[in-house]
């Protein structure tokens, strides 16, 4: 977030539009209910994250609190180095990375050699493990649900049907679809065909609606 307000203030330097999907999604929000009024003019949410991590669960309610010895035992594991060094190589592999990501798109053709390269290539930067330790043991940052109300521009959601990750009937996603019918929303919700990266899965589509969306913020920043 905070790396995204500094670039928009030295670099930028105008009134710009967010975007992000999933955990960016969660950034976009971020930066949008902090930046400067007049800053940000619109927030593009692309499958949006409930939080940084899967621990944000842990606050859906009472019952959800019977997972917590789980979270417990995973954190451990993963901050266990004899453990979370084989399983990390085991798993960092383009096979794997192959597979998941097949499982969560619907237009499997997407998922071509040159994508499962940008997924793996940074596994073998140097800190990668100790990275992928961080973000799953980490705080989950704050709930869209709680952001939402402090951003003051337009809010376009756009959804993935298929998503097997951030489900459309999930908390979140129900949060967003309740909130684009209330009468004079700010927030738009649309539903499509995709998995859960509609910019590359459902580009055409995921495009025109970002388009439409950026052709209505404009006159907001004149």
């Amino acid at each position: 977030r905070d790396l995204v307000l500094c670039f928009q203030s030295e670099v930028i330097q105008q009134p710009m539009a967010v975007v992000g999907n999933s955990i960016g999604s969660l950034i976009a929000l971020m930066v949008a209910e902090q930046a400067t009024q007049g800053d940000v003019i619109g927030a593009v949410l692309l499958n949006c994250a409930g939080g940084m991590n899967s621990k944000f669960i842990l606050d859906e309610g009472p019952a959800y609190k019977l997972f917590l010895p789980l979270f417990w035992l995973i954190e451990f594991l993963l901050k266990t180095e004899w453990i979370i060094k084989p399983l990390f190589n085991n798993l960092a592999t383009r096979e794997n990375i192959q597979t998941t990501l097949g499982n969560i798109y619907v237009n499997t053709e997407n998922v071509d050699e040159e994508l499962v390269e940008m997924f793996f290539k940074p596994s073998e930067d140097e800190g990668a493990i100790e990275t992928f330790v961080s973000v799953l043991t980490g705080p989950p940052g704050p709930r869209p649900q709680n952001i939402e109300p402090n951003v003051k521009c337009p809010i376009c959601t756009i959804w993935g049907s298929s998503d097997t990750i951030t489900f459309i009937d999930g908390p979140v996603g129900k949060y967003f679809v309740d909130k684009a019918r209330q009468d004079n929303s700010r927030v738009q919700m649309n539903i499509i065909d995709s998995g859960h990266c509609p910019q590359d899965d459902a580009t055409e589509d995921t495009n025109n609606l970002m388009m439409t969306f950026f052709s209505d913020c404009l006159p907001q920043a004149s």
